[in-house]
C-alpha cells in the first residue's frame, strides 16, 4: 500500500508531466510533422543509389544482429536501440536541438524507404505487421526528440541557464516515467511478433 506522502509524490509527478508536455506540444508537432515528411519522401522519392546501398548495408547489419536471438534478447535489442535513439534525442539536444532534427530526418526517410521496400518484395499483411510497436515506439521517439528540441531552444530565452536547467530536469522524467516504459512495451510487442510471425 503507497503512504499518502507517495500518492502526493506521484500526483505531483504527473502534473508536472502532463503540463510539460503540454507545454512543449509545438516542438513534438513540429517532429512529428517533420518526421511524416521525410517518411513520404522516403516512400515516394527515388532514392540516390549512394544512400541507397548504406540503407540496405544498415538492414544487413541489423539481420545479422538479430539473427538467432531469443525473444528476450530480441527484446532487449530493441528497447536498447529505441532508447539509445531518445536519451541522445533529448541529452544532445542541448545543442540548438541539432541532434533532434539529425534523428527525426534519418529515421523518418529510412522507415519510408523500408516501407517501399516491403510493399515491393512483400505484401500489405507483412507491412500491417509493423503497425502494432508503432504504436507505442513512434510517439515515444517523437516526444523525446520534441524535447530535444526545446531543450535547444532554451539559448533563445530570457534566462537561459535556468531555463535549460527546468526543461532539462522535465525531460529526463518524462524520460523515465513515460518514454522508457513505452519503448519497453514495444519491444515486447515487436519482440513476440517477430517470434510468431518469423
Amino acid at each position: 500500500m503507497k503512504t499518502k506522502t507517495e500518492k502526493k509524490s506521484a500526483k505531483i509527478l504527473r502534473l508536472e508531466i502532463v503540463t510539460y508536455l503540454k507545454e512543449s506540444k509545438n516542438y513534438i508537432l513540429f517532429i512529428f510533422v517533420l518526421f511524416l515528411y521525410l517518411l513520404i519522401a522516403g516512400l515516394i522519392l527515388p532514392t540516390p543509389a549512394v544512400l541507397e546501398e548504406i540503407i540496405k548495408n544498415l538492414l544487413r547489419e541489423i539481420i545479422e544482429k538479430t539473427s538467432g536471438l531469443t525473444t528476450f534478447e530480441l527484446i532487449f535489442f530493441i528497447f536498447k536501440n529505441n532508447a539509445f535513439i531518445s536519451i541522445l534525442g533529448i541529452i544532445l539536444g542541448a545543442f540548438l536541438g541539432i541532434v533532434p532534427l539529425i534523428l527525426t530526418i534519418s529515421n523518418g526517410y529510412v522507415l519510408g524507404y523500408v516501407i517501399k521496400l516491403v510493399l515491393k518484395n512483400s505484401s500489405l499483411y507483412h507491412l500491417w505487421r509493423l503497425f502494432p510497436h508503432g504504436i507505442f515506439e513512434l510517439p515515444a521517439v517523437i516526444i523525446s526528440l520534441g524535447l530535444g528540441l526545446k531543450l535547444g531552444a532554451s539559448l533563445f530565452t530570457a534566462n537561459p541557464e535556468k531555463e535549460f536547467l527546468r526543461r532539462f530536469l522535465l525531460s529526463i522524467k518524462i524520460l523515465l516515467f513515460l518514454i522508457i516504459p513505452l519503448l519497453l512495451i514495444a519491444a515486447m510487442i515487436e519482440g513476440i511478433l517477430i517470434k510468431i510471425l518469423a
